[in-house]
């Protein structure tokens, strides 16, 4: 935006602009922004620029850029506008880009008044920077923050070079000799006005004895008041410097010395026609002291030049001329004179072999460098180049990579992007970039462009393997490292590239975390755990059907009648706080103060009661049926709570029922909605839908009606005009979920889905169908601040344009409801669902699952063996039944007669417990499809303990099919299938720890499964056959006796076979009871002896058992009975053949009755699987 010069007679050519950066958040749409009213209308033009966005970067980088162009363009809008009556234009040079500025801004904009005037004092005349910060360390002190205490000093001292450049006090002696109007609130509770304060003196300091800088402290005033530029002394100063630049240079008698600081040349233009061209030593800083003095021959200067940590410097005589009135003629170095051009620019390099320095013959550009948001300063739209040469699921991911980048920069920056793929580029003739900066997405494995770049870097950088890169001396080859760094561009030494890569999956999303996107605050999402109350910002959160994680988990209601409570009734319940601790799983929530109780904090567990004394079903929002919910907190909390609300009310959390959330066709008239719940999705607290989600921009739009709707203000006797003339609806009111930026107002009401992406490898997208408008009530009128409700904002302004319900004509519109969208399948894992953390339940503890499932297992072993027994007693003893005395016999035999089984079964009973164990803690670090692949490695283990305890040998054809059996498991598990399960694998912990559990699991399973089938199948003394105690044991005759020698060499002669199930064999129930004994020893031991005991104690042991818990369990508990038969009848590795087989076809009834799409992997991988099974039973061998 651009303010034109006000009428003025008092000067006929004006050759200087006011540019006028504005702070962080300050709206940038000048219809709605009252920061374009800050100054009146000058003798000069005004340029708006907003940064890109609200936030901006600071005023660096991509933001100082925009500065820039909006001083460049301004000759064109002149042109359009047209000159005032009676103003003239002196020369061409007034409408150019060599057009000087007087730079104004306020707190970021002051710091970017000070950043502007300090890296290019030829292009400015002065400046009025008004309560801006000297640079981010000291803004957002890192003195106090936990990490500093525990901080490398070398990293530190990377770290804070990596932000010199940013620091306006080591650049404060560019502006020695500009004039600067420094205004600061002496009571400033944003940026301490010891900031000014130092940045002046620092200034004053660099002036040697001469500065032109003022300071004015304006006592008693805060961050922002109204004369911080309209008032007469801001106002003088301006006038006086845009008089100043009319006039020529005065000529200058006396000598001149100044000193130019940079750190980072590509972000410094000139001082005094001198520019500084090339550094050094990177981080350090660049000093160039010149003194300027009359020489001996009249009206010409001679310059003296000493420099630090400077590699080449450049002279313009003829800008130094023309803008300051010196003619210098001689230039030394040292004493060495320098020859120059009197009327274009020239650059002198140091030669390091001569210690001097000599004329380039052509001016040297400079290499662009600098930390890694220089990235995002691009003349042209950011490339982003996807590599192509890696795997499949590396390119699904860099891909998937792009779009998050694309997507945050044009939020938060307005950085326009462009994604190709390397292929596309790398035919290309000529610079396919451009001037446009450049991300490389992959190494030069993965990527086409970074493998024939990177050749040509001048960097120490070398990619050994897909996943394995060495920087200097230091090798990145371990899993989960990331890869990011800067690198010139070959085509273009004014580009920059970026590389970023990694080790593994884990590795590229931790660098894709790094790429820089924004300063200042993210956009802000909001979770409300108590319904009414005051909500509590948050940067990211996991989600389930219900919505967001805590969001409306709570309520409070009446005492007696169980109704809810809400702030349309009883407006100061936005006043009680809340806040989530998910280490602790509690919440806090803060009563204000009361007539009976100062302001009190409290905390209940975020997780349900584990009784049911404190349930209740009886519980009322609106006209919806009955909900269930626990009554939770101490009566101490509960009469806190009542004392401020002014009458008994009982704190609740929602209860286990799923409660439906409201039809499609609640509010009408959106369009392109036709969804029809298969599964009706379901709603905590909410009024009617899990997600609402609103746009800012609308927001922009609804404030921009509160400050310029006058027939509403006029009709409105009860509207504030001081109060809103400025607007500031907090987003707040609307108690929004998800925030959305970067759209036109409304926007949001046309769409049909809201997508959210997570950053979990393997987890997929989501996406949530819009299902209507939201219809307000007065609730937004209530000030979250204050808890006072106003009577006309902002409801009365949205009368007119909000009505957009045909159905519900009271209700204005703001905001769309979402819920999840339709899903295609269940869910495939349980256990790795049951593992993943859900709101209100805390996990629980695998080690009691396993010991509960033993539990199970030997409650039904022990039940089914007494059942047999008394079915065997009943033929012999003419139908008559008596559990009890055959449940006495069973234990009987047992403790007595089987002892020496029980033994034997001690070390597979010990393997399963850790076998399931590890189990649980694969499933809690991987991802299914990772785990399924990895588990089925079990089959060779079992292959080779079978044959170490049976000595048998595989011919080659078994050993051949054992192989491809794992190879093509392996291939379908991992193809990029859309698996159903994947949607519930995210929140992976540590893959390293998953897969280091699956492959000990393996081994555990192989050698258990070998060993407990050679207990079976191996010969032994024979079993008693008698139960009763104090009865002589008989063998059977079919037991094994002494070998005779002809039953030697029988036994000789089939020792490759693998042996037969013992004739006198227990019954498979008497067998699992046998093996349950000691896994349940086995199994409380590890309860007791796991690092979630401390746990356990507090809460109990079925702390954390939900629905899908307990099917997890007696799946594990009747699985491994199953197990058991199939051992029984058949042998391990069969067992293994039939689980794998299993699992393939799992996949294929997915694909016929879910829809779902398989990949050439897969049908590799299943007929791999066929052929295997058909190559194995064929064998005879």
């Amino acid at each position: 935006m651009y303010t034109p010069p006000r009428l003025s007679s008092s000067s006929s050519s004006i050759d200087v602009a006011i540019l006028a950066l504005h702070g962080a958040g300050v709206d940038p749409d000048p219809a709605t922004s009252s920061w374009t009213s800050a100054v009146p209308p000058q003798r000069a033009w005004i340029a708006w620029p907003f940064g890109l966005t609200e936030w901006g970067y600071d005023w660096h980088g991509p933001s100082l850029r925009d500065a820039k162009l909006a001083v460049q363009h301004l000759s064109k809008v002149q042109d359009l506008w047209g000159l005032a009556v009676g103003q003239k234009v002196a020369s061409r040079k007034a409408k150019s880009e060599e057009r000087k500025v007087i730079v104004i801004g306020h707190s970021n904009g002051g710091q970017g008044a000070w950043y502007y005037m300090s890296r290019f004092p030829d292009d400015v005349v002065g400046g009025i920077p008004a309560s801006g910060y000297v640079k981010i360390q000291d803004y957002v002190p890192y003195t106090f923050s936990r990490g500093q205490h525990y901080r490398d000093p070398f990293l530190t001292g990377l770290l804070f070079a990596g932000l010199s450049s940013f620091d306006n006090d080591l650049h404060a002696s560019n502006l020695a000799g500009k004039a600067i109007l420094s205004r600061h609130g002496g009571d400033d509770d944003n940026v301490p006005v010891q900031h000014s304060r130092e940045l002046v003196s620092a200034v004053e300091a660099w002036s040697y004895g001469k500065p032109t800088i003022t300071y004015s402290e304006a006592v008693g005033a805060g961050h922002w008041f109204d004369d911080v530029f309209d008032s007469p002394g801001p106002l003088a100063f301006l006038d006086e410097l845009i008089t100043n630049s009319t006039l020529p240079p005065p000529e200058r008698k006396s000598a001149l010395k100044f000193t130019y600081t940079g750190v980072n040349p590509d972000e410094l233009g000139s001082m005094y026609g001198f520019r500084l061209v090339s550094v050094g030593l990177s981080g350090r800083l660049m000093r160039l002291t010149v003194i300027i003095y009359p020489s001996e021959e009249p009206g010409a200067f001679d310059a003296e030049v000493e420099t630090t940590n400077v590699d080449a410097f450049s002279f313009d005589a003829a800008k130094l001329s023309s803008q300051y009135n010196l003619n210098v003629t001689t230039l030394r170095y040292r004493g060495q004179k320098l020859d120059f051009s009197l009327s274009s620019e020239t650059t002198f390099t140091f030669s390091s072999d001569a210690r001097l320095f000599t004329p380039s013959p052509s001016p040297r550009r400079t290499r662009r460098y600098g930390p890694l948001i220089s990235i995002l300063t691009s003349p042209e739209p950011l490339l982003i180049v996807v590599g192509t040469f890696g795997s499949a699921s590396t390119t699904r991911h860099f891909r998937e990579i792009a779009l998050k980048i694309a997507r945050d920069a044009y939020v938060y920056g307005r950085v326009d992007c462009v994604i190709v793929e390397d292929r596309e580029v790398m035919g290309r003739e000529g610079a396919f970039a451009g001037e446009g900066s450049v991300v490389l997405l992959g190494g030069a494995d993965d990527n086409g462009v970074t493998f024939v770049w990177s050749a040509t870097w001048p960097l120490d950088v070398q990619f050994i393997a897909p996943t394995v890169v060495r920087i200097g001396s230091s090798l990145f080859g371990q899993p989960g490292q990331g890869i990011l760094f800067l690198a010139p561009n070959p085509e273009n030494v004014k580009s920059l590239a970026l590389v970023l890569s990694g080790t593994d999956a884990e590795g590229r999303e931790s660098a894709a975390r790094l790429f820089p996107v924004r300063t200042g605050v993210p956009l802000p999402d909001w979770v409300f755990p108590i319904k009414s109350c005051r909500g509590i910002q948050i940067q990211s959160s996991g989600f389930t059907a219900t919505g967001l994680d805590y969001d409306r988990n709570w309520m409070i209601v009446e005492e007696k009648t169980h109704k809810f409570l809400t702030a349309r009734t009883v407006p100061r319940m936005i006043l009680i706080g809340t806040a989530i601790s998910i280490p602790d799983g509690t919440l806090t929530i803060t009563v204000p103060e009361s007539s009976e109780y100062p302001e009190t904090s409290f905390t209940v567990p975020l997780a349900p009661p584990s009784d049911d004394t404190a349930w209740h079903p009886d519980f009322k929002i609106w006209s919806s049926p009955a909900l269930d919910g626990w009554v939770v907190g101490s009566e101490e909390c509960q009469k806190l709570l009542s004392a401020y609300m002014g009458k008994p009310v009982l704190l609740i959390q929602k209860g286990r029922e799923p409660r439906e959330a409201g039809p499609t066709g609640y509010v009408q008239g959106l369009p392109g909605v036709s969804l029809q719940y298969t599964e009706h999705p379901s709603v905590s607290f909410a009024d009617e839908y899990p997600i609402l989600v609103v746009g800012r921009d609308s927001l922009n739009h609804l404030d921009h009606l509160v400050m310029t709707d006058k027939a509403v203000q006029d009709a409105q006797p009860r509207f504030d005009r001081e109060k809103w003339k400025d607007g500031g609806i907090e987003i707040q009111r609307f108690r929004g979920n998800v925030v959305v930026k970067g759209c036109e107002p409304w926007v949001e009401e046309s769409w049909q889905a809201v997508r959210f992406i997570p950053v979990e490898e393997g987890a997929e997208q989501e996406d949530w169908e819009i299902v209507s408008r939201c219809g307000r009530c007065q609730l937004p009128n209530v000030d979250p601040a204050t808890a006072i409700r106003d009577p006309v904002v902002p409801d009365m302004f949205m009368q007119e344009t909000r009505k957009t319900s045909p159905t519900m004509p009271t209700k204005l519109c703001f905001g769309v409801n979402a819920v999840p969208g339709r899903r295609n399948a269940s869910v495939s894992l349980l256990t790795r669902l049951s593992r993943t953390p859900r709101p209100g339940n805390r996990v629980y503890n695998p080690s009691v699952a396993v010991f509960v499932a033993e539990i199970l297992k030997l409650s039904v072993s022990f039940t089914m063996l007494v059942r047999e027994k008394a079915a065997k007693d009943a033929n012999k003893k003419g139908g008559r039944v008596n559990h009890f005395a055959s449940a006495k016999r069973a234990l009987w035999d047992l403790a007595m007669n089987q002892r020496a089984e029980v033994i034997k079964l001690s070390v597979p009973a010990a393997l399963y417990a850790t076998q399931n164990t590890l189990l649980y803690i694969a499933l809690s670090n991987l991802d299914a499809a990772t785990y399924q692949a990895t588990y089925q490695l079990k089959l060779l283990t079992t292959a080779l303990f079978s044959v170490a305890f049976f000595r048998t040998s595989l011919s080659l054809v078994k050993w051949l099919s054992l192989l491809a059996l794992t190879v093509g498991v392996a291939t379908v598990q991992l193809d990029g299938i859309r698996s159903p399960s994947k949607s519930a694998d995210s929140g992976l912990s540590d893959p390293k720890v998953g897969l280091a559990a699956i492959l000990a699991a393996c081994v555990s399973s192989g050698l258990a499964g070998a060993w407990f089938e050679y207990v079976l199948k191996s010969p032994s003394p024979p079993l008693p056959t008698s139960s009763t105690p104090g009865t002589p044991v008989t063998p059977s005759p079919s037991s094994p006796m002494i070998n005779s020698p002809a039953s030697t060499s029988s036994s000789r002669a089939s020792s490759r076979s693998r042996p037969q199930l013992r004739e006198n064999s227990p019954s498979l129930w008497a067998r699992n009871l046998q093996l349950s004994v000691p896994s349940l020893c086995f199994s409380l031991s590890g309860v007791f002896l796991s690092p979630e005991w401390s746990q356990v104690a507090r809460f109990g042991l079925l702390d954390g058992f939900t629905p899908l818990v307990w099917a997890v369990v007696v799946n594990q508990a009747l699985g491994g009975l199953l197990v058991a038969m199939v051992v029984r009848e058949a042998d391990s590795v069969a067992k293994g053949f039939a689980t794998s087989i299993a699992l393939v076809l799992s996949t294929l009834a997915s694909m016929i009755f879910l829809g779902l799409v398989p990949g050439v992997l897969f049908i590799i991988g299943a007929a791999m699987v066929s052929a295997s099974t058909i190559m194995y039973a064929m064998d005879k061998s």
